[in-house]
């Protein structure tokens, strides 16, 4: 594509604008639309993935200042952090249970051995 552009410049700097006729010029300007396009969704969804990890960032930062404070409500995050490991964890074991159980032989299946080992990685680190 960048080459039908650099030729299709070429030929309208050098005088030749009839190169490309119509429909191969549609079908570029269509092509570069839909690569264009494409492109801005992509920086789009990069863009609310960055801002997404710095406010989990911010929260993260805000919760352990406010830990330290050692009053009541610092007592209740703690409280609720704990409960939310330990549900992890408890989610993280029973989804390797059925992977198991399912008899599927999860080895065997690119994707599904990346799952499954994953997993296993979730539940050794906590």
């Amino acid at each position: 594509m960048k080459q039908k552009l650099k030729e299709y410049s070429a030929a309208l700097h050098g005088g030749q604008a009839n190169v490309l006729d119509h429909g191969d010029e549609e079908k570029l300007i269509q092509s570069t639309t839909e690569d264009l396009q494409s492109n801005i969704e992509e920086a789009e969804v990069s863009f609310w993935n960055k801002t997404l990890a710095l406010q989990r960032i911010q929260l993260m930062s805000a919760l352990r200042n406010k830990a330290h404070q050692d009053d009541k409500d610092s007592g209740l995050i703690l409280e609720t952090v704990k409960c939310i490991v330990l549900l992890s964890q408890t989610i993280m074991k029973y989804q390797q249970n059925i992977i198991i159980g399912s008899e599927v032989n999860w080895a065997e299946d690119p994707s599904l051995k990346k799952i499954f080992l994953q997993l296993e990685k979730n539940v050794q680190l906590q």
